[in-house]
């Protein structure tokens, strides 16, 4: 098959997992390489993510020909929150009040920032 429609499906692989499993991938090194391709295109299979099985799926068809994975994962791990988003501190105007003096000025806030 062509090399643009291998990129094409590559970088369509690389956006869904950089946005919904933080892992990011080398596009062109994909497309050159049969090994790297195997491992990324089981790797999204373990993803459990519909979208991201059907562009594997639709690689492996354009790279080999067929299935890549000796065996299909039978449960795939869900994706989980990244680390950072699950220890942001809450908003609390009355701690900012606080260290403020007792008073928040309007003047210092853009909306909810400071």
């Amino acid at each position: 098959m062509s090399e643009a429609e291998k990129t094409s499906v590559a970088a369509l692989i690389s956006v869904i997992l950089r946005r919904k499993a933080n892992r990011v991938i080398d596009v062109k090194w994909l497309v050159k390489n049969q090994e790297y391709a195997r491992e990324i295109i089981t790797l999204c299979q373990e993803q459990g993510l519909e979208d991201l099985n059907e562009y594997a799926s639709h690689l492996e068809t354009l790279m080999f020909g067929g299935s890549v994975a000796a065996s299909t994962p039978a449960k795939a791990k869900p994706v989980e929150e990244p680390a950072f988003e699950k220890s942001l501190p809450a908003w609390d105007e009355e701690e900012i009040a606080e260290e403020d003096g007792g008073e928040i000025d309007p003047s210092k806030y853009v909306g909810h920032l400071r």
